[in-house]
Parts: C-alpha cells; structure tokens; sequence
C-alpha cells in the first residue's frame, strides 16, 4: 500500500476543437471574406466600427438581463419582445 492520500482533484482535460466549433470558424472567416469583397473598404471603416460600439451596449444589457432569468431557472421571453418592440416603434419613428 502506498501512503499516499487520495487526491480528489478532476482529471486535466485536453483542449480540443470539436468538429461544430471548427465549422462555424470557418463560416465565420468565409462571411467576413465575402462581406470585405463585396462592400469593400467600407466593412473595417471608422463610421461601421462606431456604429457598432454604439449598438453593442444594447446587446450587453439584453444579455445579462436574460442570463439572469435563465440562471433563476425560467425561461422569460418576455425581454425579448420587448427590446423588439422597442426596436419597431423607434424605427417606426
């Protein structure tokens, strides 16, 4: 017998790159291609990147909003529709 304690630690896992993740990589460069062919220098411009930093604070709040409902253990939709409500009537404005 060794006299050694047993440890209780979780075994290391490898990191892998399962075959979906490797997909969607690839979906994701291949439409970043096609985008940059087809809009040009307009993609990666200064007014598309601001535009972006100004939608995705929406986006974040959204998330956590839902995250918590999710952990909470319901599923609550109610958020959903209405940012999409919000979104219809401000472009309805």
């Amino acid at each position: 017998m060794s006299d050694r304690a047993p440890t209780l630690a979780a075994p290391r896992r490898r990191f892998t790159v399962s075959g979906t993740n490797t997909g969607l990589g690839a979906l994701l460069v291949a439409l970043i291609v096609v985008f940059t062919l087809v809009i040009g220098e307009n993609f990666f411009s200064t007014a598309a990147l601001r535009s972006m930093a100004l939608q995705m604070p929406e986006l974040g709040i959204l998330s956590l909003a839902m995250m918590i409902t999710l952990l909470a253990g319901g599923l609550n939709l109610a958020i959903i529709a209405t940012a999409n409500l919000c979104a219809l009537t401000m472009a309805y404005i």
